[in-house]
């Protein structure tokens, strides 16, 4: 064999040694470790919350696990991590040892991957004439940041000792966030921190957010901050510009360049540049044999799994209060308390509107399915025009069910008179035409979609009732007007339609999602003395009802509410279909 020959034979082999060990990272090996933190509720009010901080970690922690193949039990997420969290991560000064270290393999064959959403400052100017940059964890104090912040060049420092087969840092924060301007969607900022200190070892990258004194902008409509949701479709195959089936550190920061950049500008109008230091041929991620596969439905997403289907909003995992206090004007504390914390574990869809008669009619259509059309309602003044019982039938009186409720509605009207067997028999049809879960919302998901983040009374602020003819369709002067003798509290405001009105004609919650006060009452899979508040007596608008055996619970008030039955906690006990109960579906996202 020729000089030349072997010569080009060793430059191959190297070569490739080279490619995997650049692969690594992007291959994610059983023995990947990554620490994701996602900081939002920050203790000192100086400090604006980062709204979507757990959206960035949830989804980041998706990409480690899903794409890089990252062991579940080896990714350390830090949801609103204190100081005491960080330093347990990613050691202290002297000492790089923390959960990160005790996790990672003594051979050096782990991969590293750190991604962090949240607010960042600067501290004083060194005596080098730099001004450190530090990582806020959530009990961080405004004042006092080089006490209770996080160095970002001790993260550093401390990372490069670990053995490690390669390091990948995202940083998804500005460097100050003090909450000393108020500007839309972003977090202020100062001057810029030097974050510049990533050297010396191969396959060690960091990518950040912004440039010098510039803004962490926020995406709403994604509900992500504007690098996390740009970066994550990179990382998902987007910037792997030359098509080889890899995103490498310097094409992930080029797309940042053209993408978010571009966002940045139109959508907020000021300047967003991502900086990379460190390894740029470092590989991010990596292709299978099958090709890229799709970006994982983030929370806001929204889709539909078939022409006919509903169409389907992501909600984002979390945790929230649930019931009303007892200050809460038009509170039942029967069947409202005692407030409690709710978790919320993992994402899950529901529909943006309620059921409509074009899709009830649908699965009619297919199915033969024969709705129920017994009723149950307690307003007296109601009369004729509710769903009739069988025994019309006996007297020759044409019962009215879904198809005709005693009140004109169009295709796009959301379905009355359905029973909680009807909605479920709804859900199985879907289920086996998609192939995907479909289900009725438990209490708990329907009460944490409904506020949509909120802690109010009315999803639309403390405006409540005072809004509730901009907001909802509920009991208003249009019902009096239609019933003249109607016996319940009505609004004098006019949202102009005595029954029920057209799904999405009144604005959305912050999670887009239509009509979940008002119109109608929605079905949900409950039964009233296994809700999570303390069981009691059937009551509706402060009334007490006729003791009946415990019924199925219905959330969201409907067209002829008062206002206390408009109210985000305010739960219905229900036993039969009627002509203000509808429904709304649920769908498991997870396998």
């Amino acid at each position: 064999m020729g000089t030349v020959h072997r010569n080009v034979l060793a430059a191959l082999a190297a070569l490739a040694l080279s490619l995997a060990c650049t692969y690594a990272a992007a291959t994610g090996s059983e023995f990947g470790v990554a620490v994701i933190i996602g900081n939002k509720e920050y203790v000192d009010d100086g400090f604006r919350d980062v709204s979507y901080a757990h959206n960035d970690a949830e989804a980041f922690k998706r990409f480690v696990t899903g794409e890089l193949g990252f062991d579940a039990n080896r990714v350390i997420h830090l949801p609103d991590a204190t100081k005491t969290d960080m330093e347990g991560a990613f050691g202290v000064k002297g000492n790089e040892k923390g959960r990160l270290w005790q996790w990672m393999r003594r051979d050096g064959s782990s991969d590293v991957v750190v991604f962090y959403s949240g607010h960042g400052m600067e501290g004083s100017i060194s005596d080098a004439g730099r001004r450190p940059g530090y990582l806020l964890p959530v009990d961080a104090d405004k004042d006092t940041a080089e006490l209770n912040g996080y160095p970002i060049e001790l993260l550093y420092e401390n990372l490069r000792k670990l053995p490690s087969k390669s390091v990948t840092v995202y940083l998804d924060a500005c460097f100050s966030g003090v909450a000393g301007e108020s500007v839309a969607d972003a977090s202020p900022v100062s001057r810029g921190a030097d974050i510049s200190g990533v050297s010396g070892m191969p396959g060690f990258a960091v990518l950040t957010a912004a440039s010098g004194n510039q803004l962490a902008s926020w995406d709403s409509e994604a509900r992500h901050g504007l690098f996390t949701e740009h970066l994550l479709d990179g990382l998902y195959g987007a910037a792997d510009a030359d098509s080889n089936g890899r995103v490498t550190a310097r094409e992930a920061k080029l797309y940042l360049d053209d993408k978010m950049t571009w966002a940045a500008r139109s959508k907020h109008r000021r300047e967003q540049d991502a900086e990379l230091h460190g390894d740029a041929s470092a590989v991010l991620s990596l292709s299978s044999a099958g090709g890229w596969s799709s970006r994982p439905l983030k929370a806001g997403d929204s889709f539909q799994d078939c022409p006919e289907c509903p169409e389907m909003v992501v909600i984002p995992a979390g945790s929230y209060l649930m019931g009303s206090p007892p200050d809460e004007p038009g509170r039942d504390s029967e069947l409202e308390g005692p407030v409690r914390e709710v978790k919320i574990a993992t994402s899950f869809a529901i529909g943006r509107y309620e059921v409509t008669v074009a899709e009830f009619g649908q699965f009619v259509q297919e199915t033969g399915y024969r709705a129920g059309v017994s009723y149950w309602h307690p307003v007296e003044s109601a009369g004729r025009e509710d769903c009739n019982t069988a025994t019309d039938r006996w007297r020759g009186v044409e019962p009215e069910d879904w198809r005709n409720p005693g009140f004109d509605q169009s295709v796009r009207h959301p379905v009355v008179c359905v029973t909680w067997n009807d909605a479920q028999a709804f859900t199985s049809w879907l289920s086996a035409k998609t192939g995907k879960r479909y289900r009725l919302p438990s209490e708990s998901e329907w009460e944490y979609a409904a506020r949509a983040g909120t802690n109010t009374a009315w999803y639309w602020g403390e405006g409540g009732e005072d809004d509730q003819c901009r907001y909802a369709n509920g009991g208003d002067a249009s019902l009096k007007m239609h019933y003249p003798d109607w016996r319940w509290p009505a609004r004098e405001c006019s949202d102009g339609h005595a029954h029920t009105a057209p799904v999405g004609e009144f604005p959305a919650n912050g999670w887009r999602l239509h009509d979940m006060l008002g119109n109608v009452a929605e079905w949900t899979e409950g039964l009233l003395e296994r809700g999570p508040h303390a069981a009691g007596r059937q009551r509706m608008g402060g009334r007490e009802l006729p003791q009946r055996k415990p019924g199925r619970v219905a959330c969201g008030g409907a067209w002829f509410a008062p206002p206390p039955l408009l109210r985000t906690a305010a739960r219905l006990p229900a036993a039969r279909a009627n002509h203000a109960v509808g429904f709304r579906v649920a769908r498991t996202l997870a396998p």
